[in-house]
């Protein structure tokens, strides 16, 4: 597998590790996720806790089956519906792990579900005339779940909350089949895609189209920020291929580029404030895992971990399918000797330095707050702290949050 040059990685690193008032717990590690029988089916990770602790997604075979991996336990199954096929995949999970989402087979076909944390199964239902419902993605609080289901009127995206039920959102004008794929913390920003065009929906706005680059003919957005002001998926050809993306309001669909030598690029998750992406790139043949920032660009992680010192010996990380809110823990699969392994790598700095401080000189302290002030007086683009184009209170208040919390 080629291997990209870690010298700049290692400069942009020791900045990065700079900008930390406080160190983090433990040093960066890799862990294997194990599988269920020694090797052969191995876990497809989707989403991961706040602190990286818990990992859900779906071991593959004849049937895939949802699991959960919590550190100091291990791997295992979750509970399938009883009376239908033991089908099932884990798609979502809350910040503190207590809520896991997905879909499982039924004994009336396919259904979006919830595994609580009192144990067993949740149906959360299927839209009125549809034959089978998926969840995609929960809020960190696990309140409102997203994803797709069958209608009387075709394939919609929904939300779904206890308080409410399932709810059709809708699918785009002249792009039918939507389904959700990412929602916002407070539940009021939904993203994916209908028929080959990405979409971003909230209560007052409904189904809104985020185009398409230019040179590509389709959309999916699969993932968005806490506050829902930026988006990230994918661009596609017919055929293979594929590029990342990165959307916001003012400034549209931007390109996120690849590394040199690797044609195709996708994203996967992000982390709340949107400044740390994950995904792939891959070629004709080969296929690496990478992070993306503003400041580094898209990078292969397997160049990149080392310069944090996680021991990477004998491990090639092939993809990142989902990344923590804080951006400190990321998941994926990839192999180790040879062998086709899930893993989690927890305990990182933050890959897209520490916000709060503003000024760069290793403390969080008043300066940062005067020089926060000045550049947002000044409308300097370095203020905006949510990426979302605009400096504007929503960053002020990032700020404040960011600098209370001392990072």
């Amino acid at each position: 597998m080629p291997r990209h040059s870690t010298r700049n990685l290692g400069v942009l690193a020791c900045a990065f590790v700079s900008a930390f008032s406080r160190p983090t717990v433990a040093q960066p590690s890799i862990t294997d996720l194990g599988s269920l029988d020694g090797g052969s089916n191995v876990p497809l990770a989707y989403a991961l806790s706040a602190d990286g602790s818990t990992v859900v997604g779906q071991v593959p075979g004849v049937p895939g089956r949802a699991f959960r991996w919590d550190e100091g336990v291990g791997l295992r199954l979750l509970d399938p519906f009883e009376g239908g096929g033991p089908q099932a995949s884990a798609r979502g999970v809350s910040s503190d792990g207590s809520a896991v989402v997905g879909w499982s087979y039924s004994a009336d076909g396919f259904r979006a579900c919830a595994w609580p944390a009192s144990g067993g199964i949740q149906s959360l239902g299927v839209l009125g005339g549809g034959s089978s419902s998926f969840a995609e993605c929960t809020t960190p609080d696990g309140v409102y779940v997203a994803g797709s289901s069958d209608s009387s009127e075709g394939r919609q995206a929904f939300r779904w909350s206890a308080a409410t039920g399932m709810q059709g959102i809708g699918e785009l004008v002249g792009q039918p089949g939507a389904g959700a794929r990412a929602i916002s913390a407070d539940g009021m920003v939904v993203v994916g895609s209908s028929g080959a065009r990405a979409f971003c929906w909230t209560p007052g706005g409904g189904m809104n189209d985020l185009g398409v680059l230019d040179g590509w003919l389709g959309s999916r957005a699969t993932a968005t920020t806490e506050s829902g002001e930026v988006v990230f998926g994918n661009c596609y050809m017919l055929g293979p291929g594929a590029r990342a993306f990165r959307w916001t309001q003012s400034r549209g669909m931007e390109d996120l580029g690849v590394p040199a030598g690797w044609q195709h690029s996708e994203v996967f998750g992000v982390s709340a404030d949107g400044r740390i992406a994950v995904g792939d790139c891959y070629g004709s043949s080969d296929e690496i895992a990478v992070v993306w920032t503003p400041e580094l660009g898209m990078v292969d992680l397997n160049a990149l971990l080392p310069t944090f010192g996680v021991d990477l010996t004998g491990w090639v990380l092939n993809a990142a399918t989902a990344i923590s809110t804080d951006g400190r823990a990321i998941t994926g699969r990839g192999s180790h000797d040879g062998i086709e392994k899930g893993w989690v790598v927890r305990g990182l700095p933050s890959l897209g330095g520490c916000s709060a401080d503003f000024n760069h000189d290793g403390f969080v302290n008043g300066d940062d707050y005067d020089a926060f002030a000045e550049a947002f007086d000044a409308g300097n683009q370095e203020a905006d702290l949510n990426r979302d184009g605009f400096v504007n209170g929503n960053d002020y208040d990032a700020f404040a949050d960011r600098f209370d919390a001392g990072c």
